[in-house]
């Protein structure tokens, strides 16, 4: 069994962006004269930045743990997806810039119980990736072009090649 936790470092800046934003959003608010349409439109902007920072905190929270029997993880939204039972499997690159390689990744893995997500800022995602590739293959989970393309990207090597 292997237990993955989001380090803070990686969830930092998160949390930076979301003060920032709220700060920014709600200072105008605050010092008053602010005509009601822009005083909405800044109030929403400021509630997404505040919910935006409390899922920077739901992924301090979650632990994912890895074991011969399926993937589990904990935090606001206990799940558990038992390798036999998982259905779907993808694995998303995420760019924040036109050249490659400055970006994140997503793993989502569906089962009965819903879908656990997994982003690339977790300590080990390249085991939890492999595992799950492992247990897809095993099922006979069809794989789209850019999740294959992406376990490619980390060097993870399919059993069998599918379409």
């Amino acid at each position: 069994m292997s237990v993955h936790a989001y380090p803070v470092r990686a969830i930092r800046a998160d949390y930076m962006r979301a003060g920032i934003g709220v700060v920014c959003f709600l200072a105008p608010l605050a010092v008053g004269g602010v005509a009601w349409p822009v005083a909405a439109v800044f109030a929403t902007c400021a509630v997404l930045f505040a919910v935006f920072g409390l899922r920077a905190m739901g992924r301090q929270a979650t632990r994912v743990s890895v074991t011969e029997t399926g993937v589990s993880a904990d935090g606001w939204r206990p799940l558990h997806i038992a390798w036999g039972e998982m259905s779907a499997m993808s694995l998303g690159y995420y760019s924040t810039r036109r050249e490659k390689g400055k970006g994140w990744m997503q793993l989502r893995l569906k089962g009965e119980a819903g879908t656990v997500r997994v982003e690339s800022t977790i300590e080990d995602f390249d085991s939890v990736v492999r595992t799950a590739a492992r247990a897809s293959s095993a099922n006979g989970v069809v794989l789209d072009r850019a999740t294959r393309s992406n376990l490619q990207a980390l060097g993870i090597a399919l059993d069998e090649e599918r379409p």
